[in-house]
């Protein structure tokens, strides 16, 4: 069975700094093209995560001079 705890996990495992997990009813007064239900009309939670971007990267792409994906 598929919890948020394995998700939580496999996504730090893989990089991710942050991961949260939040339920559909979250985006009720979300405007339909933000709504997660017009990609995928069955969802039920909604998986975020995040990465770190370094200062010196995020300099650079405000500055145009350099994007390292």
């Amino acid at each position: 069975m598929l919890t948020s705890d394995k998700i939580k996990t496999f996504a730090k495992g893989v990089g991710a700094d942050l991961v949260g997990i939040a339920n559909i009813e979250r985006f009720d007064k979300a405007p339909p093209e933000m709504h997660p239900c017009t990609i995928f009309p069955e969802t039920k939670s909604v998986v975020v995560l995040g990465a770190r971007i370094l200062r010196g990267s995020f300099r650079g792409i405000r500055e145009w001079t350099e994007w390292s994906a």
